[in-house]
């Protein structure tokens, strides 16, 4: 009697640890199949085709980089053109050209290393009254970080709103050389100046006092600060 209850408690135990071997084996199946599902769900499958949400969520990253990249291209684009269009109303304004027309005749002549001529244009009413409009436009836009009016024939500098730049000879450089020699008479491009150690973007352009736009008396540049659209643009 008591053999066979041992027999009959060793077959159940055995029958129970098959069970939990059974249960065990079809467990870590199920887990392994769920972890490989996951996987192929999030992940790519190269050989089948198959677009995981990693790739998706990487694509519409990029996709969204590139939207936010033409958007601040085009801002940029338009903020320039406005900028461009604050250059030549300046060179163009009726208000502003007698004064130029002065200074041109008043610095006719002075050499670049002649401070005292040079300090005492600055006392000239004409002068102060175009660097008050020089200033007024500095600060109304808070884009530009210095102007100049630079005589045509001699490359000299004959108002700045940096005063240490005043009688400057420029004419040896591409920013006052390039728009004088351009048939639009007006530039934004890239340049080294004396003004800079580094190159800065430089909106210039021909100053004409005579009516005829193919005569070019002066040059007007503006200095830009370009990392201010960049910073300010959502």
């Amino acid at each position: 009697m008591n053999n066979r209850r041992k027999e009959y408690s060793t077959g159940k135990q055995t029958v129970f640890g098959i069970r939990a071997k059974m249960l065990t084996v079809f467990g870590l199946i199920f887990v392994v199949i769920f972890i490989n599902i996951q996987f192929f769900e999030i992940y790519d499958i190269p050989f089948l085709g198959h677009k995981g949400k990693y790739s998706q969520y990487k694509d519409d990253a990029f996709r969204n980089l590139n939207n936010i990249a033409d958007l601040k291209k085009e801002r940029l684009s338009r903020w320039l053109v406005e900028r461009r269009g604050n250059a030549r109303l300046f060179s163009e304004n009726n208000v502003v050209l007698p004064y130029i027309a002065e200074i041109l005749s008043l610095s006719d002549g002075i050499k670049a290393n002649e401070e005292n001529a040079w300090s005492e244009l600055k006392g000239n009413q004409s002068y102060q009254d175009l660097l008050q409009a020089m200033l007024l436009m500095k600060k109304a836009y808070g884009s530009y970080n210095n102007m100049w009016v630079i005589n045509v024939n001699t490359g000299q500098v004959i108002a700045s709103t940096r005063a240490r730049d005043l009688g400057t000879d420029v004419s040896s450089y591409d920013f006052f050389s390039d728009v004088v020699q351009s048939e639009g008479h007006e530039l934004i491009d890239l340049y080294n100046t004396p003004f800079s150690n580094e190159s800065k973007l430089y909106i210039s352009c021909t100053i004409c006092l005579d009516g005829n736009s193919n005569i070019s008396s002066a040059v007007f540049i503006m200095e830009i600060n370009l990392f201010l659209p960049l910073l300010n643009f959502p």
